[in-house]
């Protein structure tokens, strides 16, 4: 079986169709819970604020050269903590 989508983001759990057989014959067929593993955790408001704020002072180092310091400024105030 292959998976065809991101695991990690799925809703509402994952379960896996399941079926025992007995050497008496008797058969079970189940759903399985599983879970995913290995998935990256969600980043917070905060770092995603401070990785907008890197890549904007980055572009403003490029763009601007020795005369960021007013793009500077407005990335500060634009991503500032809250």
């Amino acid at each position: 079986m292959a998976a065809n989508a991101n695991l990690c983001t799925v809703k509402g759990g994952l379960k896996m169709p399941t079926e025992f057989v007995a050497q008496n014959g008797a058969v079970i067929h189940q759903s399985t819970p599983i879970s995913v593993t290995g998935c990256p955790k969600a980043k917070t408001a905060a770092q995603l604020r401070a990785q907008k704020l890197a890549a904007a002072l980055k572009a403003c180092h490029k763009k601007h050269g020795s005369k960021r310091s007013g793009c500077e400024k407005a990335a500060r105030k634009k991503y500032k903590k809250k």
